[in-house]
Order: structure tokens, then C-alpha cells, then sequence
């Protein structure tokens, strides 16, 4: 998103955009926390796919709509991954009352206010915000959730 925002002319400011790299590069860093460069390669994949989906959104009319759209489509390949999968389910009502409220009530909201900031920002700023979610999420963990964070592991501790 950001790559496309400079294609595009936009203009932000290039002290936001390194603080959020600077965050995903201290995250990714070699550490005993760090994740393996396979996982960080999906994840990079991932951040891809999100930063199109989210670009393809803003040039739509109705992108709630198209994202429900998306969800909707993505059931047959979660129904063939269950069925992959079918030996290590295991069910319980909490686990299946928390996913699917987590799923559906809030995905939808969390989609439904990404689009209207979403719209509001330039490609450049957007992209900065979700590089940056990452780092927010640790530093949320640490205030609300009493998490522990190390300079020294690059990473979470308990």
C-alpha cells in the first residue's frame, strides 16, 4: 500500500512510515521469540493480500458489502479444510460460541470501521496504520493485559 501510494503521488510523512517498519523489523528480528522464516514469509504474504484487499475496497461502492461477499465465498475452502482436518477437532460450546462471535460480530465491525477510516486516508497512511498494528497490539498487551515485553529476547515474555 505504501509502495502504490508513492506510485501515486501521495505524499506523508516518512518519519510514520520507518516508526512502522522500524516495528514489523524489530518483531521479524532473529530472536528465541521470533517466528520462522517460513511463518514470517506467510505473513508477509498475508500483509500483501490485506494491503490489495484493502486498496480494492477503497475503489469500491459497497466495500462492506464486497467483504461479506469475500466471507461468504471463503466457506467452501474452510468446509474442505474441516473435513481435512476432521480427526483433530474437537468441539466444545465456549470454543464454538467464542468463534464464531469472534468471526462473524467481530470481524464485521473491525471490517466495518477499517473501510470507513480506510476512506478517509491516503494509501501511504493506511498502509503505515497496518504496518503499525502489530506494534500497538504489543503495547496493548503490556498496558491492559499485564503482558511482559524484552528488548533482549525481541520479543513476548510471561
Amino acid at each position: 500500500m505504501i509502495s502504490y501510494g508513492y506510485f501515486k503521488g501521495e505524499r506523508t510523512s516518512i518519519l510514520g512510515v520507518l516508526l512502522a517498519l522500524g516495528g514489523m523489523v524489530a518483531f521479524l528480528m532473529p530472536s528465541a521469540s521470533a517466528p520462522p522464516l517460513s511463518a514470517a514469509a506467510l505473513m508477509a504474504i498475508a500483509g500483501f493480500a490485506w494491503g490489495g484487499f484493502s486498496l480494492l475496497g477503497r475503489a469500491s461502492d459497497s466495500p462492506i458489502a464486497n467483504t461479506a461477499a469475500s466471507f461468504l465465498s471463503a466457506v467452501p475452502f474452510a468446509l474442505i479444510l474441516l473435513f481435512v482436518q476432521r480427526e483433530q477437532l474437537r468441539f466444545d460450546t465456549l470454543g464454538i460460541t467464542c468463534a464464531v462471535l469472534s468471526g462473524t460480530l467481530a470481524s464485521a465491525i473491525g471490517y466495518a470501521i477499517w473501510y470507513w477510516a480506510r476512506v478517509r486516508m491516503t494509501a501511504i497512511s493506511a498502509g503505515a496504520v497496518q504496518l503499525s498494528v502489530p506494534v500497538l497490539s504489543a503495547v496493548l498487551g503490556v498496558l491492559l493485559l499485564s503482558e511482559g515485553i524484552s528488548w533482549l529476547s525481541g520479543g513476548y515474555r510471561r
